[in-house]
């Protein structure tokens, strides 16, 4: 249960107790030293699964209210497949990740309150709708791309 706001995935893991603070020092160490990404750091030594790393990095791009840029962020082909063109486009929503239960949808905007990611979740059965932020003209690219719509002539 995270007790306080903090943004750092190292805290964020700490607080989903999967983390000590010994073990947050030693990654921080060792990811000076190689460079190596924090979360890859903690996979490799077997102190933290997959799942938890995409966990803890949804709940930071929540958190700070993050914008990606999808060209350079990319688009997990899993994810495509938890919403159908039409689910895509009328929640104005482009799913990039998706692990379990788990998805993480591209949104131009915070939503006012969080009913649009629960009505993602109950279309795509997914029980945790994370939101992170880019740009109208980039969500259309990606909808129109990826889950383009039936035209007429097609349907």
């Amino acid at each position: 249960m995270m007790t306080k706001h903090s943004t750092r995935i190292g805290d964020i893991l700490r607080e989903m107790d999967v983390l000590t603070t010994v073990d947050i020092t030693r990654i921080l160490l060792e990811q000076k030293r190689t460079s190596e990404r924090f979360g890859q750091i903690a996979i490799r030594w077997s102190l933290a699964t997959e799942e938890q790393i995409n966990e803890a990095w949804a709940r930071q791009l929540v958190a700070e209210r993050r914008s990606i840029d999808l060209d350079d962020f990319g688009v997990d082909p899993q994810a495509l497949k938890t919403l159908t063109p039409e689910q895509a486009h009328e929640f104005r929503a482009m799913p990039v990740r998706c692990w379990g239960s788990h998805l993480v949808v591209a949104l131009v905007s915070m939503p006012l309150d969080c009913q649009i990611l629960r009505d993602i979740g109950d279309a795509c059965g997914m029980d945790h709708v994370y939101p992170c932020y880019c740009s109208r003209e980039q969500l259309q690219r990606y909808l129109d791309r990826y889950h383009p719509l039936p035209t007429e002539a097609t349907a």
